[in-house]
C-alpha cells in the first residue's frame, strides 16, 4: 500500500478520537445547547502551564520524522497539484501531519488521563504496526528514515514589567518661561531635520563635514560618469568591429552591451541615492543623538569604558573616519549593485528570451506564492485573534484590546496548528533574513552613526565607538544646561568687576543687555516672589561672596536639570526627599535672552 494511502486512511481513527475527546469537554459557550458538547481539546498547553513537559517533549520526538518525511516528501497527497500552487499544496502536507499526529498531544493533554492513556497507546499500536508492515513487506530499514530529535517543550513565565513614571517634581520648582525651556529640551526628540530648535545648532565641524562629504561625492560621481563612457566606447567599438569583420551585428553581443550599460547606469543612480541618504542619516542622527544627551538620557551609548583622554583622541579621528567611510562605501556600494543588477537583467533577459512570456510570468507567480500565501494566513490568523482570541476592551476609551487571551481552547488548537504551519514559512523567513542581513548589513558599512554589530559587540566597532566619543565630547561643551550655568556666572564676574571699578547702574544694565543680546540697552532688573535682585544692581555692598554666589548657581542649575547631577564628577545625589527643604529663590528666566547663544 501507497504511502499516501496509509495517511488518508489514518485520518479516519485521527479524526474520531479528536470528536470523541471534545465531547468528553464542556464549553463555556452556550452550555444550554447540547449539554454543553462538544468543546475544542487543547493539544498542548503552551500558555502557562508546566506539567507532563516531558511527555510533550517525547511525542514531538516521537513525530518528527514522519512529520519532516510526510512535508518534504512529494508523494504525500497521491495527486499531482499544478506549479502554480505549489505552496498550497506544502501547506496540504503540514496540515495532514498536524492532523495524523493530533491525538499524541490531546491525550497528554486531556484531563481524562486513564482514557487519554488508553486511546494514546492504542493510536500507537496502531502506527507501529504499519511501520512493521511496512518494514516487512518492503524490506526497508529503519536507517533510511530521518531521526527525529527535538528539545523538550518548556513554557516560560509571564513577566509583566511595569514602569515607573518620570518623576515631575522638579517641574513645580520652574517659573512658566523655564518650564518652556527645559522642558522642550527634555521632550524634543523629533527627527526632522530643518525642525528649529532654540538650545541647539549644529556645531561648525559637523556643518563642514557634510559640505566636504558632497563635493568627495561630486567629484566620484565625474569619475564614474567618466570610466562609463569610456566603457560604453569600448562595447560599442568592438560592435562595430565584429560588424566589420563578419558583416552583420551580433543580436545577443548588442544586448549584452546594453545590459552592462544599463546595470551600471542605474548602479551609479542608486549608489549616489544611498550615500546622499547616509550623509542625511548622520546629519539627523546626530542631532537626534545630542538631544539624548542633552536630556540626560545615555542609554542609546555602547557598553564602551574607556578614559577621557581616549575618548578625546578618539574624537579626533571622528571626522576623518566620516570621509573615508563614505568614501569606501561608495565603491563597494557601486561595485555590488553593478553586479547584483547585471545579473538579475542577465537572467531576465535569458529566461525571456528562452522561454515564453507565459512561463515565465508563471514562474514568478510560483516565486512570490510562498510569501503571498504565508502573508494570507498572518492577516487572517491577526483578524482571528483581534475578533476571538482577545479579551474584550475594559472600557470603551481604550484603545487597545488587552492582551489577555479569552478564548484559551481556540488559542492552543491554533497554537498547534499554527506550529506546523510557521515551520514551513519559517525557511524563506530565513532565507530572507540572511539576504536581508547582508544587504543592511553591506549597504551601512559607511555610516558611523550605528553599528553594523550588536548590542553586546559594539565594543569592537572602533569606528562607532569615534563617533559615541565626539558626542560625549560635543555634550561636554555644548549642553545648554551646562552653557546657561557658565553664562551667569560669566556675568556676575564681569558686574562684579565692573561694580569694583567704580561702574553706575545704568552701565551695569548695559552690561547685561548686551551680554544677554538685547537689542536696546535699557534693562529693567526682574525681580523673584522674595524682592531679591539677580544680580543685586543697587547701591548697596553685595555681601555674599564668589563661592555662595556660586553655589547658589550651582544648586540651581542642578535643580532644574535632575539629570545633570549624573555627570558630575563628585556624583553626590540630592534626594528628593530633601527638596522640599531646600530654601533656594529660583530665578526668573530672562525673556530677553536669545538662547541662540548657547547652541
Amino acid at each position: 500500500m501507497e504511502r499516501y494511502a496509509i495517511h488518508y486512511i489514518m485520518l479516519i481513527p485521527s479524526i474520531c478520537i479528536i470528536v470523541f475527546l471534545s465531547f468528553l469537554e464542556k464549553r463555556k459557550y452556550r452550555p444550554n445547547k447540547c449539554g454543553g458538547r462538544p468543546a475544542l481539546i487543547i493539544p498542548f498547553p503552551s500558555l502557562d502551564s508546566f506539567e507532563n513537559r516531558l511527555a510533550y517533549a517525547v511525542a514531538f520526538g516521537t513525530t518528527l520524522n514522519t512529520t519532516v518525511t510526510t512535508v518534504i516528501s512529494q508523494y504525500t497527497l497521491g495527486f499531482e497539484i499544478p506549479r502554480y500552487l505549489k505552496a498550497l499544496e506544502v501547506l496540504l502536507r503540514a496540515m495532514i501531519s498536524s492532523l495524523l499526529f493530533f491525538p499524541y498531544f490531546a491525550c497528554i493533554s486531556t484531563r481524562y488521563r486513564a482514557v487519554g492513556a488508553v486511546i494514546n497507546i492504542c493510536y500507537c499500536l496502531i502506527w507501529f504496526g504499519i511501520d512493521v508492515a511496512e518494514c516487512h513487506s518492503n524490506f526497508v530499514s529503519s536507517d533510511n528514515h530521518i531521526p527525529g530529535a527535538v528539545k523538550p517543550h518548556q513554557v516560560d513565565h509571564v513577566r509583566w514589567v511595569f514602569r515607573k513614571s518620570k518623576d515631575k517634581l522638579y517641574q513645580a520648582l520652574l517659573t512658566e518661561s523655564q518650564t518652556s525651556f527645559v522642558d522642550r529640551m527634555n521632550k524634543s526628540r523629533r527627527l526632522k531635520l530643518f525642525t528649529d530648535f532654540t538650545f541647539f545648532k549644529y556645531p561648525t565641524k559637523i556643518v563642514s563635514l557634510v559640505f566636504f562629504q558632497l563635493n568627495v561625492i561630486y567629484l566620484l560621481v565625474l569619475a564614474v560618469i567618466v570610466l562609463l563612457i569610456y566603457i560604453t566606447s569600448k562595447i560599442d567599438f568592438s560592435i562595430d568591429l565584429v560588424y566589420q569583420l563578419f558583416g552583420q551585428k551580433n543580436v545577443v553581443l548588442t544586448d549584452i552591451a546594453g545590459i552592462l550599460k544599463a546595470g551600471l547606469s542605474i548602479s551609479l543612480a542608486l549608489t549616489v541615492f544611498q550615500t546622499l541618504y547616509n550623509i542625511f542619516m548622520f546629519t539627523r542622527n546626530y542631532r537626534y543623538h545630542m538631544l539624548k544627551l542633552f536630556q540626560g538620557d545615555t542609554k542609546f551609548l555602547a557598553d564602551w569604558e574607556s578614559s577621557a583622554n581616549s575618548k578625546l583622541m578618539s574624537s579626533f579621528n571622528c571626522v576623518g573616519y566620516v570621509i573615508v567611510f563614505s568614501v569606501s562605501n561608495f565603491f563597494l556600494s557601486f561595485m555590488v549593485a553593478s553586479f547584483i543588477l547585471i545579473l538579475v537583467f542577465g537572467y531576465l533577459y535569458y529566461d525571456i528570451k528562452t522561454t515564453q512570456i507565459g512561463e515565465f510570468f508563471k514562474n514568478v507567480f510560483i516565486a512570490i506564492s510562498f510569501p503571498l500565501l504565508g502573508q494570507i494566513f498572518t492577516m487572517m490568523l491577526s483578524l482571528l485573534s483581534r475578533r476571538y482570541l482577545l479579551q474584550r476592551k475594559v472600557k470603551e476609551t481604550d484603545k487597545e484590546l488587552p492582551l489577555n487571551v479569552d478564548n484559551r481552547k481556540l488559542y492552543e488548537v491554533l497554537s498547534y496548528f499554527y506550529l506546523y504551519l510557521s515551520m514551513t514559512r519559517g525557511i524563506f523567513s530565513c532565507l530572507g533574513r540572511f539576504i536581508l542581513s547582508a544587504a543592511f548589513g553591506f549597504f551601512s558599512l559607511g555610516r558611523l552613526d550605528k553599528s553594523i554589530y550588536s548590542r553586546d559587540l559594539q565594543k569592537f566597532d572602533g569606528a562607532y565607538g569615534t563617533y559615541l566619543a565626539m558626542l560625549q565630547v560635543d555634550n561636554a561643551h555644548n549642553n545648554p544646561s551646562v552653557r546657561l550655568f557658565t553664562h551667569l556666572l560669566w556675568i556676575g564676574v564681569l558686574v562684579t568687576r565692573l561694580r569694583n571699578s567704580g561702574g553706575n547702574d545704568v552701565e551695569i544694565a548695559n552690561l547685561i543687555a548686551t551680554l544677554n543680546h538685547r537689542s536696546t540697552a535699557s534693562y529693567s532688573v526682574r525681580r523673584n516672589a522674595s524682592g531679591s535682585d539677580i544680580f543685586m544692581v543697587s547701591d548697596r555692598i553685595d555681601c555674599k561672596s564668589k563661592q555662595a554666589r556660586t553655589r547658589w548657581f550651582l544648586a540651581q542649575t542642578l535643580i532644574n536639570n535632575p539629570k545633570l547631577r549624573r555627570e558630575r564628577r563628585k556624583g553626590d545625589y540630592l534626594s528628593h526627599a530633601n527638596f522640599d527643604e531646600i530654601q533656594l529663590h529660583i530665578m526668573d528666566a530672562n525673556h530677553h535672552f536669545d538662547y541662540n547663544t548657547l547652541a
